[in-house]
């Protein structure tokens, strides 16, 4: 019932297939030896999600870097034509190579509420903080992605441009 959403999240945080499945794995593992420790009048896909995201970072940190790569089957179907879609995947490509520069904090919450679909309440849940926290974080993490955009691409912000 979880498998699915938590191998994804697992994968775009690593942006490996395999590291995805020894997470996902491990987060069953996890929960199997400490079931007896939950209590049920929290929410259990909350406490797995949370355990699959601090089993993606501790992955990352054993690397020593972070390589947020998403397949071409991750990408959102756009019914649009060529051109746009074209544009689509270079928007989504650039956020992915932001991604590194963010915090950490900025890069989870960005990754779930974007790219997972999570809603700030959601996300306040599994963080077990505030959702205005949250919010916080995600409007950093977006202010940072759109001052790198204006940096490569400062034609995009240039007088009547203004509304990115």
């Amino acid at each position: 019932m979880y498998a699915t959403r938590i191998n994804s999240i697992a994968y775009r945080f690593t942006g490996s297939s395999e590291d995805a499945r020894d997470i996902s794995q491990e987060v069953f593992l996890k929960l199997y030896k400490a079931l007896k420790k939950f209590d049920p009048q929290f929410k259990l896909s909350t406490w797995l999600y949370r355990i699959a995201l601090n089993q993606s970072i501790d992955c990352l940190r054993k690397r020593g870097h972070v390589n947020m790569q998403r397949t071409q089957s991750n990408i959102p179907a756009v019914t649009a034509g060529p051109d746009e879609n074209a544009e689509q995947r270079e928007k989504i490509e650039f956020i992915r190579a932001c991604l590194p520069q963010l915090s950490e904090h900025q890069r989870v919450v960005l990754v779930l509420r974007d790219f997972e679909g999570f809603t700030t309440d959601e996300i306040a849940e599994i963080f077990g903080s505030k959702p205005g926290t949250i919010r916080v974080h995600l409007a950093r993490a977006r202010i940072k992605v759109k001052e790198l955009l204006k940096a490569k691409y400062p034609e995009l912000f240039e007088e009547n441009n203004q509304e990115l």
